[in-house]
């Protein structure tokens, strides 16, 4: 790494050991593409791009520093306190910042339909207790 990590600047260039829960490991970073400023959309979009990580799709992406999930796409790592990670500070021994890639369940195809399923079932169960009602309230009219 180069620049001054205690002072805050944020464009030092950093280096990220992405480990896969398979335990195999890469390396994303080196020429200078992520910085502390980086958002943690960018990280995964160059993790995505990766295919020692089998080009996961973004969306599927959980990404771990620490115990801590990166769940908010638009913070910075240094928002998640990654840029001040020192030798002393890694959680791998080794010196470096290691984040863990978790892959996320694939969307299904059904989900696509923003939830049409729940309001289809919905929509039956009202005609259906529509028709119930209609049908109990016909024996109480007079048959002439």
């Amino acid at each position: 790494m180069t620049g001054d990590v205690t002072t805050g600047n944020h464009n030092l260039s950093l280096k990220l050991t992405i480990r896969l829960s398979s335990s195999a490991r890469f390396d994303i970073g080196s020429c200078g593409s992520i910085t502390p400023a980086s958002t943690i959309q960018h990280v995964k979009t160059i993790i995505s791009q990766r295919s020692e990580s089998d080009n996961c799709a973004v969306e599927r992406q959980r990404l771990i520093y620490k115990g801590r999930i990166l769940s908010d796409n638009s913070r910075t790592l240094a928002d998640y306190g990654i840029a001040t990670a020192g030798a002393g500070e890694s959680n791998n021994g080794d010196g470096g910042i290691v984040i863990y890639l978790v892959k996320g369940s694939a969307p299904s195809a059904t989900a696509g339909g923003g939830g049409s399923g729940v309001t289809t079932a919905a929509a039956n169960t009202t005609t259906t207790s529509a028709s119930s009602m209609n049908a109990a309230a016909a024996p109480t009219q007079p048959n002439n």
